[in-house]
């Protein structure tokens, strides 16, 4: 019997010969199983470990570059700050000068978010859509991500004299930036 096990064994299938009981498996398996085995296990472990290594610190080093990516946040709201009031002028319909597109602000809340929707002509999904006040001014960030506008985004300027907004526009799938300018849309029908 050992020696059918030990032909099995070199044939590279690992069974429970026939006389072993169950519980005795392991150790039996332990004390049989060839050094070649063992050496072919290392040499897999050699080259995993590695390869998870790459991937944990290439997921460390993307989650730390879109945290970097997002425009710095001094202040959500601004408590006391002159630009505080228009932050609450934000809501509303905008509509781009060069084309059909709206971003339209349905809400602001004191943390930085904005409640926004983006269309062209049709809904364009938002990733992320945020505000701050900054240097007295009020700006305002939006990420796109949707077929046509990966890594697409918008980084605004609110000018209250003028009721604009105004910024850039980086186009994700052109690796281009384009000066862009939003008027409020009044008087809707």
């Amino acid at each position: 019997m050992r020696n059918e096990t030990r032909q099995i064994q070199d044939a590279g299938v690992h069974c429970v010969p026939p006389d072993l009981p169950r519980n005795n498996y392991l150790k039996h398996y332990k004390k049989n199983t060839h050094l070649s085995d063992k050496v072919k296990n290392m040499n897999k472990l050699k080259i995993l470990l590695p390869i998870g290594l790459a991937l944990i610190l290439g997921s460390i080093f993307l989650y730390s570059y879109s945290l970097k990516k997002a425009p710095e946040q001094n202040t959500a709201a601004g408590h006391g700050d002159p630009a505080a009031s228009d932050v609450k002028k934000l809501t509303g319909r905008w509509k781009r000068l060069d084309g059909a597109y709206v971003i339209a602000i349905a809400r602001t809340a004191q943390n930085g978010i904005l409640d926004a929707a983006y269309f062209n002509p049709k809904p364009i999904n938002i990733t992320r859509s945020l505000f701050m006040n900054k240097d007295g001014q009020i700006k305002v960030f939006i990420e796109l991500n949707d077929e046509g506008y990966p890594g697409s985004e918008y980084t605004l300027t609110y000018y209250p004299d003028e009721d604009i907004l105004k910024g850039k526009y980086f186009h994700g799938g052109l690796k281009k930036y384009f000066e862009v300018m939003f008027v409020r849309i009044k008087n809707e029908k």
